[in-house]
């Protein structure tokens, strides 16, 4: 498994970019480290496309239920955009962001391509995080 990581300070957003085969143990991991303490605002752009993931809708409560206490450790985070096209895990994702989508928590939401997610998450965190001189 391989997630790269990249922060951009000045847009207050991560980018992570997966490879190779992805399970929900590295899935698990990778939410417990990224976005800690003067971060946790920080939006996360996650893009999967280029991974291949292990991970089943049996997987996804666990899931869930591990970002709902790093939530409840370390408080709330930014909005999350999860970018993925292929068939089977596009479905997957879209289901957890529907597991994951209660009222109190930040927007999480799944796209097809990353200019759309890319968008979004500016909308989401407002002119601030827009590119710019």
């Amino acid at each position: 498994m391989t997630i790269m990581v990249a922060r951009d300070d000045r847009r207050r957003r991560f980018t992570a970019i997966g490879q190779g085969a992805l399970d929900a143990t590295d899935i698990l991991a990778f939410m417990s480290s990224l976005r800690v303490v003067d971060f946790r605002s920080y939006a996360l752009l996650f893009d999967f496309t280029a991974a291949t993931i292990d991970v089943t809708a049996d997987h996804l409560p666990l899931i869930v239920a591990h970002g709902a206490a790093v939530r409840a450790a370390d408080g709330p985070r930014g909005p999350v955009a999860l970018v993925g096209t292929r068939p089977g895990v596009y479905e997957l994702a879209r289901l957890y962001e529907t597991l994951a989508g209660l009222p109190d928590l930040p927007a999480l939401r799944v796209f097809r391509t990353r200019e759309e997610a890319d968008l979004w998450l500016q909308r989401e965190l407002g002119p601030s995080s827009h590119q710019g001189p």
